[in-house]
């Protein structure tokens, strides 16, 4: 969520103009990060409701703003480890020529 807050911000400011420097710093930021999910025994399925529920906020955050995209994630694994991968395709304008990729892939693991 955090991830996303900062893409936002540094569209929003550069699309009204403001200086690029929390752009160009949101562009030094890594695209992989690693997490863990407190629960010791952990499904997969979980992981993927998680999933759905981000790209439900992701959706809804775009649409309020007046920016559209596509979405996608998908979750992959084997026992206690995987990762969930989002990825955003936003579109700024409605011609479709501004626009930016959000793109993040989160390791976790069931301690």
């Amino acid at each position: 969520m955090e991830e996303w807050c900062i893409f936002v911000d540094a569209h929003t400011q550069r699309l009204s103009g403001l200086e690029q420097t929390a752009l160009n710093n949101m562009l030094k930021r890594p695209t992989e990060v690693w997490g863990t999910t407190g629960i010791e025994r952990c499904a997969h399925q979980e992981i993927d409701d998680v999933g759905k529920a981000f790209m439900g906020f992701l959706k809804f955050d775009l649409t309020s703003r007046g920016w559209g995209g596509e979405f996608e994630y998908s979750v992959m694994g084997i026992q206690g480890q995987g990762y969930l991968n989002v990825r955003v395709d936003t579109l700024f304008d409605a011609a479709g020529k501004d626009k930016a990729t959000f793109e993040r892939k989160v390791n976790y693991i069931c301690p």
